[in-house]
């Protein structure tokens, strides 16, 4: 009997140190993206670094205020201007919890060094994802290693996922100058006339091929915006 109790006031000091320590790593992980948006903003939407006058992939869901707003404002302004266009929108499945860590360390060495300890912190080894099983009363706790994704509620994950998709992203945009390419986290949208937008949208998934697990590349939904309210096509990949 004091062995059982005895084990079960491991597990609960076991369990407080792993929720104090989860709280402490999400209240660091708030303060750097803070500290980091203006990093953030000039990487997925500032100027080209190479200081070329083209235009410029914009990631507007990363230390962008009213992001998801101005996303649907750059559509609409585009296809109001330019009604004979469209908008392809491309939406990776599940992305959050399918990009592959490789994917993220080789876009975080790439783009912010700075924070490559912290994120071989935290994910340079497998994570506990856990999960209860039964009702309330007899539940039990289960765990499965993850070996992809950001970790649950980690305020970087945006950052994470948006980091190796910003080089697809721009990719295609060098492949395609006429066409507007714009993301909101896993949102792509590619506007312009529509035989280069649909040009943009293959070498979109060509480039997404590319990145290691091919996750972004595997897409729920594929909207064409057609031009004079025409409404919306849909297929799935």
């Amino acid at each position: 009997m004091g062995h059982s109790t005895g084990g079960q006031a491991g597990h609960l000091e076991a369990s407080l140190w792993g929720r104090q320590a989860a709280e402490w790593w999400k209240l660091v992980a708030k303060v750097i993206c803070r500290q980091r948006a203006k990093a953030f903003r000039s990487r997925f939407c500032g100027s080209p670094g190479d200081g070329s006058q083209g235009p410029r992939a914009a990631q507007v869901g990363v230390a962008v205020k009213g992001g998801a707003d101005l996303g649907v404002h750059v559509v609409q302004a585009a296809l109001d201007q330019h009604p004979e266009w469209v908008c392809v929108k491309a939406d990776a499945k599940n992305a959050f919890n399918a990009v592959h860590r490789e994917a993220v360390f080789e876009a975080i060495e790439r783009d912010f060094p700075e924070l490559w300890a912290w994120t071989d912190l935290w994910y340079g080894v497998e994570a506990n994802l856990g999960f209860r099983l039964g009702n309330a009363d007899g539940s039990v706790m289960r765990f499965i290693k993850l070996r992809e994704n950001a970790q649950q509620g980690d305020p970087l994950g945006p950052p994470y996922l948006a980091a190796p998709l910003q080089a697809v992203l721009e990719r295609v945009q060098e492949r395609h100058l006429a066409v507007v390419v714009m993301a909101y986290l896993d949102d792509v949208h590619l506007i312009g006339p529509p035989v280069l937008a649909a040009a943009a949208y293959d070498t979109y998934l060509e480039e997404a091929d590319l990145v290691p697990g091919g996750v972004l590349a595997s897409h729920s939904l594929e909207f064409a915006t057609l031009p004079h309210g025409m409404g919306l096509t849909k297929a799935t990949r």
